[in-house]
């Protein structure tokens, strides 16, 4: 295998050296030899991660409405493009959802039947280098509802602030 450009290898030390210049993941050989004649050879992966690590930059879900259509652009940041995207839950209650696995818009037609229900959804976003995930809720509402009661401890003597939402 070959090493980034912006690294070196010097076979009397065993030391490779450089500076990342952009994510990447690279694998080698490296083959030691003594003065006996004696071998060993070994793969080696280096990754290089980038200066910001993945994310699923979404907070929250908007609340879906019976009978109505359904759309949302989930959001990420950093990691190492193009992202692959994909889902876990039961959407199928409250209607006909569909994640876009390369885009990550969520889409599709709730149910005119739909319940005043809060379904919880997994997501996972996946990048040429990691997988993370991330649990978001959506809200089925047919009247006016508040959505997303902080659920996390208050510490003391640490700024706290929330802002609520309300839908229907």
């Amino acid at each position: 295998g070959e090493l980034p450009r912006s690294f070196s290898f010097d076979s009397q030390s065993g030391r490779i050296s450089g500076v990342p210049i952009e994510p990447n993941t690279t694998s080698f050989f490296l083959e030691v030899t003594d003065c006996r004649g004696a071998k060993d050879v070994a793969e080696y992966v280096l990754t290089f991660q980038p200066e910001q690590s993945l994310k699923i930059a979404t907070e929250s879900l908007p609340a879906a409405f019976p009978g109505k259509n359904y759309i949302f652009q989930l959001q990420a940041t950093g990691g190492v493009p193009p992202y692959m995207w994909s889902a876990a839950g039961n959407p199928e209650e409250i209607g006909t959802l569909v994640l876009d696995p390369q885009t990550g818009a969520l889409y599709g037609e709730i149910a005119a039947s739909c319940p005043q229900v809060d379904i919880p959804l997994v997501f996972w976003l996946s990048d040429a280098q990691l997988q993370v995930s991330k649990e978001l809720v959506l809200h089925c509402r047919t009247e006016l509802s508040i959505l997303d009661v902080p659920q996390s401890s208050i510490r003391e003597s640490e700024p706290f602030e929330f802002a609520f939402q309300a839908t229907g």
